[in-house]
């Protein structure tokens, strides 16, 4: 099972999601989940 973690993301989740995608088609490998852990804190919009 190929698991991505991450950690606070501040606000930047489609950041860190994209990142996994990165990840996974660089390295060809299929992620079976992504776990954010810490703080996510939305971002208001500007």
């Amino acid at each position: 099972m190929k698991i991505a973690f991450f950690g606070d993301v501040h606000g930047c989740v489609v950041h860190a999601l994209a990142g996994a995608v990165m990840l996974a088609r660089r390295e060809a490998v299929e992620l079976d989940a992504v776990i954010q852990g810490g703080s996510s804190m939305a971002r208001r919009p500007a």
